[in-house]
């Protein structure tokens, strides 16, 4: 798959896993394998478990644990597209001042706030024992000098194409946009809502769960790809 322009990253999966190449990246930026690392080990959950055989190689654009404004090519042995965003979205969030988080918010219906966190771990269990899975939701905040409107379009395009249990993604207020007027309205908050449907091949308990730090990577990557 192919998306962006100042931002451009290149993902060709193969029999071994999955190839990338992004490109716009200036020359010079601190990057290290425990920056990939942490946020690849964000996949991680309860009933699920990363291959151990999974490799990552950096062929090119990063010297010294910094870029060289050369293009940076990964092979990734035992990955996919999902991994590849993840990577690509540690060398956007380099280049977007004002930091994006992404957190999952909901799981099964349940709001992750800690009160809930044995609530959770026990539905969790359940959807182990029984091979089942839950919906939930991400939610990942943008900086304040981010136009919401120059990234929708995109953003859906990525999201959507990459994940079949997307059901919905909101920007802003979402739905609640519609209980307010214009006059009474704060500033809308810069703020992408994403909705996961149960995961259709009963591989994770909740896909939603594993998925904060891709919807964090996906919205990084099209932020720096606005970027003048």
């Amino acid at each position: 798959m192919l998306f962006g322009d100042r931002f451009r990253i290149n993902i060709t999966e193969n029999s071994a896993g999955a190839e990338l190449v992004v490109s716009g990246v200036p020359c010079g930026i601190d990057i290290t394998a425990v920056d990939f690392g942490k946020d690849l080990a964000r996949r991680e959950m309860e009933g699920v478990t990363i291959d151990s055989e999974e490799e990552i190689d950096v062929v090119s654009g990063i010297v010294d644990e910094k870029t060289t404004g050369e293009n940076i090519k990964f092979e990734y042995k035992k990955g996919d597209v999902v991994s590849a965003i993840i990577l690509a979205g540690v060398l956007a969030k380099k280049m977007v001042r004002g930091g994006i988080a992404g957190k999952t918010i909901d799981i099964g219906g349940i709001s992750t706030n800690e009160k809930n966190n044995e609530y959770i771990k026990i539905g969790i269990q359940k959807m182990i024992m029984t091979k089942d899975s839950f919906g939930g939701a991400v939610e990942c905040f943008l900086p304040a000098w981010v136009d919401m409107n120059l990234i929708k379009a995109d953003l859906s395009n990525l999201l959507f194409s990459i994940v079949p249990e997307i059901e919905a993604i909101q920007f802003g207020m979402g739905i609640k946009a519609t209980k307010v007027t214009a006059l009474s309205a704060e500033a809308y908050p810069k703020r992408v809502l994403v909705t996961f449907s149960p995961n259709k091949d009963l591989k994770y308990p909740c896909i939603a769960a594993i998925m904060d730090v891709f919807v964090e990577a996906a919205t990084a990557i099209v932020v720096a790809n606005k970027l003048s």
